[in-house]
């Protein structure tokens, strides 16, 4: 009889939130609130965490009318001896105004959406004549942990950006 040992072992999964220092548009500002870690212990079963991380989109008077849109993308986590793990999918995502609030926004993108390691997808998205103000806006991203991930620290690069129009 054959005995198979499962080891526990914690992953920490680190993500860094990366922001255009200034926007094409003066109007249209974005800011991280906060860069997302978490943690998973591993025992030998796929697991699919989810966790959020926050960004600050600042449409102030006079406001860019047009609308604007967020746009994500980010490499493969990476970890021990080079292994990667998928960067995962954005699941929702919730916005607040918190100061200067004009008309809402109404977000037009849907969910599932992958985070792409190439080209930057849209991730929210607020149609012209909306979004005027400071939105916290918050994705909550799952990611596909393998039951074979070797443990240790795995980090990757969320780059976000903030685009005039819809």
């Amino acid at each position: 009889m054959i005995r198979r040992a499962t080891a526990l072992a914690a992953t920490v999964l680190a993500l860094t939130l990366l922001l255009p220092a200034t926007s094409a548009l003066a109007a249209l500002s974005l800011a991280s609130s906060a860069n997302g870690t978490f943690g998973v212990t591993l025992n030998g079963v796929d697991q699919t965490p989810a966790f959020t991380f926050r960004v600050r989109a600042l449409n102030p008077s006079p406001y860019v009318n047009t609308g604007y849109h967020l746009t994500i993308s980010a490499p493969a986590l990476t970890g021990p001896a080079s292994r990667t793990i998928a960067t995962g999918a954005i699941q929702s995502v919730t916005s607040a105004c918190t100061a200067g609030c004009g008309t809402a926004t109404a977000n037009t993108v849907g969910y599932p959406l992958t985070i792409p390691t190439g080209a930057p997808v849209t991730f929210f998205s607020t149609p012209a004549n909306t979004g005027q103000g400071t939105y916290r806006i918050t994705p909550t991203v799952s990611l596909m942990v393998p039951a074979n991930a070797r443990a240790g620290t795995y980090t990757t690069t969320i780059t976000t950006a903030i685009v005039a129009g819809p």
